[in-house]
């Protein structure tokens, strides 16, 4: 903002009180939005169609329950406190404080009599006036020095023409009590880019009526491009498409970027001074603990562009591109920097740097949005399983299946049975490894190692070992075994004969 002097707060004004803050009480809106009630006994009224009595500020944000909205500029009151208010009319006919913090000063008792200073902000960007230097504009002066120059000022003040409610019904609306209106918890930032989640704002699609929408945009996508392309960070933002003009106040999940002040939330400018922008957030109650800090979680975002900039010397591309880079910084928890040449610095530069930041700010985006640590694996044991030895008449083959493996036995139960024993095998053979290929192993006349481990005597069965998986591991056994030639048959001795009898007894096959 351009501080506004005295004679540019009463054109701005329908009216001007002194008094005490007696009570401070928020309540939700239905837009998601909170409003905070500043109820004033008046001791004074300077000019405006007011008198001593009870009188009532409707301001934008404030605290309810777990909700929260704040307009960085915002004015801040206290229960006790004495002030001089100049007023402005809301649309709905309630009074709030014009020019948001440039319209409230703070009465205190000094030597030689009582005093008045207006405090703009700890988050407010405060521009120098044309010729002048920032506040310098009489903005800590005698009491008695400022009425008077209310008075002078109010004497061409045209008449109120507006309907008035300086003291709204209040008695169907659930209000919480609060003992000053402030932001009472900055300490807040974006959870997306924890989770590697842009954030994205839709923007007013009528554009800046003075720059046109192509330059306006422009100047807005270098402010996310300037807080986004940070290594060091990751935040990302981004243009999340056209939007309809859409109000400040409420806590909808769009956020937004809005010109022209389409629904007279600020109040005009004098002679290039007041309100150039404003930017804040709504916060929920959910906390997350970063770099030791417990930061309350954004859900909304959103900057509001005033309209009656068109003359002014200060409304350029490049201008508008760093207050946009500037207002954007607060919508993502940002305060202000004390270093001076920083863009989230309390004083614009204007300098030509447009949409760009320094190393204060970009040190305080990795600081408030650093890079997430990995995620902690946790490792998970895997049994091997156990091997598997399988003896052979001729040596030992083992198998070392994988975890995978499935292995199924299939058996030829056919037998071809030879009651008389005619070989004498010779074993001559070492079983050898020889691959990952799936071996089914035979055995012919005599006896011949395998995978299977299948024993015969005279017979030969076929048995296989077929497994299922991702790789199998299969010992083949090669054997060469020679038969002898041919022998006479061998004499029986009495043991043969007596179990023969006792199979034949039993009923048993031959041979069995």
């Amino acid at each position: 903002m351009v501080p506004l002097r005295t004679r540019d707060l009463v054109a701005s004004s329908v009216g001007a009180v002194r008094g005490r803050v007696t009570a401070i009480a928020a309540t939700p809106e239905a837009n998601g939005g909170v409003s905070t009630y500043v109820t004033l006994a008046v001791d004074e009224a300077l000019f405006g169609p007011f008198a001593p009595g009870e009188l009532v500020l409707r301001e934008r944000g404030g605290q309810v329950g777990a909700r929260q909205e704040w307009a960085f500029g915002n004015p801040t009151y206290r229960v006790g406190e004495r002030v001089l208010v100049f007023l402005a009319v809301n649309p709905d006919g309630t009074l709030r404080t014009t020019g948001m913090a440039m319209g409230k000063f703070a009465v205190r008792d000094d030597f030689g009599g009582q005093r008045v200073r207006r405090d703009f902000g700890r988050d407010v960007l405060v521009l120098a006036p044309p010729g002048g230097r920032a506040g310098a504009d009489k903005d800590d002066l005698p009491l008695a020095a400022l009425r008077t120059a209310i008075r002078a000022a109010a004497g061409d003040a045209a008449a109120v023409a507006v309907a008035l409610r300086p003291r709204p019904a209040m008695a169907g609306l659930r209000l919480e009590a609060r003992a000053e209106f402030t932001l009472l918890q900055p300490a807040s930032r974006w959870f997306e880019p924890d989770d590697g989640l842009p954030i994205g704002f839709r923007i007013d699609v009528t554009g800046d009526a003075t720059l046109g929408k192509l330059i306006s945009r422009t100047a807005v996508q270098a402010g996310f491009a300037a807080w986004s392309n940070l290594e060091s960070s990751p935040l990302t933002l981004f243009d999340a498409g056209d939007d309809q003009p859409a109000s400040f106040a409420g806590c909808p999940d769009a956020n937004r970027v809005v010109f022209n002040d389409p629904f007279g939330e600020l109040d005009d400018p004098r002679d290039c001074r007041g309100t150039l922008a404003i930017g804040g957030f709504c916060n929920t109650d959910e906390t997350r603990v970063v770099g030791g800090a417990r930061y309350k979680r954004i859900v909304t975002g959103k900057v509001t562009f005033n309209d009656g900039w068109s003359n002014c010397a200060v409304w350029t591309p490049c201008n508008l591109a760093e207050i946009a880079t500037h207002e954007l910084g607060h919508t993502l928890g940002l305060g202000h920097s004390a270093d001076g040449t920083a863009t989230m610095a309390a004083m614009a530069h204007f300098d030509g740097r447009c949409a760009s930041i320094e190393p204060d700010d970009r040190a305080a985006i990795e600081t408030v949005y650093p890079i997430p640590p990995p995620p902690t694996e946790t490792p998970t044991a895997t049994p091997s399983p156990p091997s598997t030895t399988t003896p052979t008449r001729t040596g030992t083959v083992t198998r070392t299946p994988t975890p995978t493996l499935s292995p199924t036995r299939t058996l030829s139960p056919s037998r071809t049975l030879t009651p008389t024993r005619t070989l004498s095998p010779t074993r001559s053979a070492t079983p050898t490894r020889t691959g990952t290929a799936t071996a089914t192993p035979t055995a012919t006349a005599t006896p011949t190692a395998s995978a299977s481990a299948t024993r015969t005597a005279t017979a030969s069965p076929s048995a296989s070992r077929t497994a299922s998986g991702t790789a199998t591991g299969t010992a083949t056994a090669t054997a060469s075994p020679t038969p002898s030639a041919t022998a006479p048959p061998a004499p029986r001795s009495w043991l043969d004969l007596a179990v023969e009898a006792v199979r034949r007894a039993l009923g048993a096959p031959p041979g069995q």
